[in-house]
């Protein structure tokens, strides 16, 4: 089976569960329900990647699962922004899908704003961010995509380029939608109110959630 808009899958080998084709996986650096993120090398050129891997079998038979993946995958395929994660390959075995992402270093904001003494950062540097988020807001609506779980653990950073990620809650060739979806304390109120199809939002409602995100 094929994930996203168009052929992207290659058929991937795995050697211990440690390595797909070219990509060593080193350690788990994140968990989630359905996937693993792992810190990752490129064996051709030695580049560090982050590796999200999911499991099929966790997958099995869960229609709007795989269509949120799907969806995932094709919005970080077409995308090349600099302050929007891009997917660098996808690769599926027997077992598991391998999305190939480009390594972050420093980490999401949320655990850099946990490591502060006052448990926030100054506002000219809120402001540096925020704009940064702006601009891969743009470019999603220029892809007419909707986010839908804009927060701070989203949002990813590296050598101060923030880089807008997690797509897996994405909407994607839709200028309306009604599915509520996303995490309630940045979530806009059209889209907690949308009572399964009776309201319907547009991608405005990400704005929302950069709203909240620049407040904490």
């Amino acid at each position: 089976m094929n994930i996203g808009d168009a052929p992207l899958s290659t058929q991937g080998k795995s050697v211990n569960g440690r390595r797909v084709n070219q990509y060593i996986l080193e350690k788990v650096v994140g968990k989630g329900s359905f996937a693993e993120v792992w810190l990752g090398r490129d064996s051709t050129n030695d580049k560090l990647v982050a590796i999200k891997k999911i499991s099929k079998e966790r997958l099995k038979n869960n229609a709007t699962l795989i269509r949120m993946l799907s969806t995932e995958v094709s919005v970080m395929k077409k995308i090349k922004h600099r302050n929007i994660m891009h997917l660098e390959d996808f690769l599926e075995t027997p077992s598991n899908y391998y999305l190939i992402l480009e390594y972050l270093k420093d980490g999401d904001l949320e655990g850099i704003i946990k490591k502060t003494k006052l448990g926030y950062i100054d506002e000219p540097t809120a402001v540096f961010y925020l704009k940064q988020i702006a601009n891969g807001f743009q470019e999603l609506r220029n892809f007419k995509v909707f986010h839908r779980d804009i927060k701070l653990a989203n949002l990813f950073l590296d050598n101060n380029r923030l880089v807008i990620g997690d797509f897996g809650f994405a909407k994607s060739g839709v200028d309306q939608t009604s599915t509520i979806l996303g995490t309630p304390l940045t979530m806009a109120p059209e889209i907690l109110f949308a009572n399964s199809g009776n309201v319907k939002y547009c991608s405005k409602a990400d704005i929302w959630s950069i709203g909240v995100v620049f407040y904490q």
